[in-house]
């Protein structure tokens, strides 16, 4: 069973378990058919909340297991995919917020569609964490609520939790274990997801303030996981 933490690699490892669970091949229509609303293919069978795994693993019927990555990398890619490239009304929702909160705009001025739209492809980077710093965190969607508050690690006790800094090793553990006679990968696609210049560039300009009630927000992610709060460690692999 995995607990499933978006932007750590979900996407993937549930294309992996729904062509083990189902037997779809790549491409095919079953499998983009799938993959379209992959929560709800694999909701009955073995992609849970950890509310749902509790009850799991009591009874000792599944194998659990979750990723985990550096909290300044994942909002840094939760902000360029969900914010950036403003691809639903859940984001539209979120831009709207910010808006608001963030930019001051009146509830009229929110309410103005055309502006909200014209104004989405100017929220920064800054906009969004300050958004995040004014928010509870049990309030957060869940593409950037810190990991710790969705695995819930203090309550369960994971067969195995791996890293998206090392998801190669981290998935051939899963793999071994759980989907040993099936021959797919998850490709190159997080080579060097442990961070990068562009996004150690993304966090220089955010106000010190805004970081330190980042750091704050997410103190378990960064003390559990073993990860430095200094953003210039960003590409030091967990301690």
């Amino acid at each position: 069973m995995q607990v499933t933490v978006p932007k750590i690699a979900s996407s993937n490892i549930k294309r992996v378990i729904i062509k083990e669970k189902f037997g779809y091949e790549e491409g095919s229509e079953e499998m983009e058919h799938a993959l379209f609303a992959p929560h709800v293919t694999l909701a009955k069978c073995c992609l849970l909340t950890a509310d749902v795994a509790r009850e799991f693993y009591s009874l000792q019927r599944a194998f659990t297991f979750a990723f985990i990555r550096n909290p300044w990398t994942r909002l840094y890619s939760a902000y360029k995919d969900k914010i950036v490239k403003f691809k639903g009304f859940e984001d539209y929702y979120y831009i709207k917020k910010i808006l608001f909160t963030v930019r001051d705009w009146t509830w009229e001025e929110v309410k103005n569609e055309p502006a909200v739209r014209e104004a989405a492809g100017t929220i920064t980077f800054t906009d969004f964490l300050t958004m995040l710093a004014t928010t509870d965190a049990e309030n957060f969607n869940d593409h950037w609520k810190p990991w710790f508050l969705l695995t819930q690690p203090c309550m369960i006790k994971y067969d195995y939790i791996g890293y998206l800094e090392d998801i190669g090793t981290a998935y051939q553990v899963v793999k071994n274990k759980v989907f040993s006679d099936l021959d797919i990968d998850l490709g190159e696609r997080y080579e060097g997801s442990s961070g990068s210049a562009g996004t150690i560039e993304a966090y220089k300009v955010v106000p010190k303030h805004v970081l330190d009630a980042i750091v704050a927000k997410f103190e378990d992610d960064f003390n559990i996981g073993g990860y430095s709060t200094d953003i210039n460690c960003i590409d030091q692999l967990h301690g």
